[in-house]
């Protein structure tokens, strides 16, 4: 299985998972596993790594996610 398969289904179980969290907790734990599904399949075949490609898929989302909210202020 490549790593980005592997990413869309760690962040499918994420959001699944999120139903079991405190409300407060919910909305963040949804926010994370949103940022990690749009993970393309060359950063799988550059990195290797299922685990690593997930981490890289959900840190480059947050940056994404920072750079716009920061616009906004």
């Amino acid at each position: 299985m490549t790593g980005d398969r592997n990413a869309e289904k760690i962040a499918n179980r994420w959001m699944r998972a999120q139903r079991a969290l405190k409300a407060g907790d919910r909305a963040c734990a949804g926010r994370l596993s949103s940022l990690m599904l749009p993970c393309t399949p060359a950063w799988s075949a550059g990195i290797g790594d299922p685990l690593e490609v997930t981490l890289f898929s959900l840190l480059v989302g947050m940056v994404k996610d920072l750079d716009t909210n920061g616009d906004e202020s």
